[in-house]
């Protein structure tokens, strides 16, 4: 990161030195890669315990509680199997249970389902919910597959540009948008109609370059709703993340009464 904060039960991580960070990190984070990343030597028991070497756990105990996780996501019969003798959601799952061995806070899952099949990804998913009812631990979920949203979040963060646009519960950002790149990614996915048929919309042009962001808001090159906006404010000022409710937030300078009226017409 290169500036800001970010606290894990009330502590600034971002202030941390690399030996407190990695504590933390073996602890108190768990973390599920969209690759995978199994070590290719090492079967399904190893993997899974590998996390609690570093957290300075005894080998017996290192064993019975990789056991206990191979268990939980169904494994068991598998545990003695490497990686490439595995397919893909069985990869997954053995990477889901090395993510929550240690049993931590909060587990930070990339695209955890991209590289599955649809009906391997809907078993993940639940995996992934009742794994969070029985250990009680926070769920930081990164993805572009709005479907996956709607099943699994509470709240909601949508990012443009390395910034969040507009920050929500999942009825606020699916029915209640208030940003134009929100408004533009539900326009982009398919919906349950009757009798109706609708071309899919896209987002025209293409993100900016991060190290090169356009003055103003980065998405206003992008955006055809910035004609309701004051006029020139888009491309010179970069927009607050305000609302008229602290629950809801969103990024733009179209005034909020104009585009409720303007996006939900839209968003349907």
């Amino acid at each position: 990161p290169d500036g800001g904060t970010y606290l894990l039960n009330g502590t600034d991580v971002s202030k941390m030195n690399d030996n407190e960070l990695a504590a933390v990190r073996n602890k108190e984070i768990g973390f599920v890669f969209q690759t995978f990343n199994l070590m290719p030597r090492l079967n399904a028991l190893e993997n899974v315990a590998m996390p609690l070497i570093y957290a300075g756990v005894k080998k017996e105990a290192r064993e019975a509680r990789a056991t206990e996780c191979l268990n939980s996501v169904n494994l068991t019969d598998r545990m003695h199997h490497k990686p490439n003798e595995l397919s893909g959601g069985e990869q997954q799952r053995v990477a889901i249970a090395r993510a929550y061995v240690s049993r931590p806070a909060i587990l930070i899952a990339d695209e955890p389902t991209t590289a599955l099949d649809v009906t391997v990804q809907a078993q993940i998913l639940t995996l992934l919910k009742d794994l969070q009812r029985e250990f009680k631990m926070g769920i930081l979920l990164i993805t572009h597959d709005l479907g996956i949203v709607a099943q699994v979040a509470d709240r909601v963060n949508v990012m443009y540009a390395g910034d969040i646009v507009e920050s929500g519960s999942v009825d606020d950002i699916f029915y209640h948008p208030m940003a134009p790149y929100t408004v533009g990614l539900l326009n982009s996915i398919p919906k349950i109609t009757f009798g109706e048929k609708k071309r899919l919309s896209s987002i025209e042009g293409q993100p900016p370059s991060l190290i090169n962001l356009p003055p103003g808001c980065p998405f206003s090159p992008r955006c055809t709703y910035k004609q309701n906006a004051p006029a020139g404010l888009c491309d010179s000022n970069m927009p607050d993340l305000i609302g008229q409710y602290p629950t809801h937030l969103s990024r733009c300078h179209i005034p909020e009464a104009n585009r409720q009226a303007i996006f939900e017409q839209v968003s349907r």
